[in-house]
């Protein structure tokens, strides 16, 4: 008797339920990829290896508007890395992520509003940065 109400709810429910098609599916790829004002970076600015210590420092670029910043832990470091804005302290408080040596993170961040800083807990550690344009 279970099995045929629940039979009857799933007959009633495929009433109101309509699966995806593929045309369904190539609709919305078709809408998504028509997104008018979306471009990708068609540019690319280094930074090079910058020196940090237990004083937060700014993460600035030439180029605007970034899409994405990159930003890459020296492989040589010993301390901790935080990522923030200007709040950021070297014990890691305001912080959006931390690096140990050699790890990355990129952002998809225009930071024309508010800059990226990096702090570390350490002296004399570095990190690269890198951003898309």
């Amino acid at each position: 008797m279970r099995t045929s109400v629940v039979a009857k709810l799933l007959n009633t429910l495929e009433q109101f339920i309509n699966p995806a098609t593929e045309e369904k599916q190539d609709d919305i790829i078709t809408a998504i990829n028509n997104v008018s004002g979306l471009q990708r970076a068609t540019n690319l600015e280094g930074g090079g290896k910058i020196s940090v210590g237990t004083t937060a420092v700014e993460v600035s670029f030439s180029g605007t508007p970034t899409e994405s910043v990159i930003i890459t832990a020296d492989n040589a470091n010993s301390g901790l890395l935080y990522i923030g804005k200007s709040n950021v302290t070297n014990a890691g408080a305001n912080a959006i992520t931390f690096l140990e040596a050699g790890d990355s993170v990129t952002i998809d961040y225009d930071d024309a509003t508010n800059a990226i800083y990096v702090v570390s807990d350490t002296a004399s550690q570095y990190f690269w940065k890198g951003v898309a344009l």
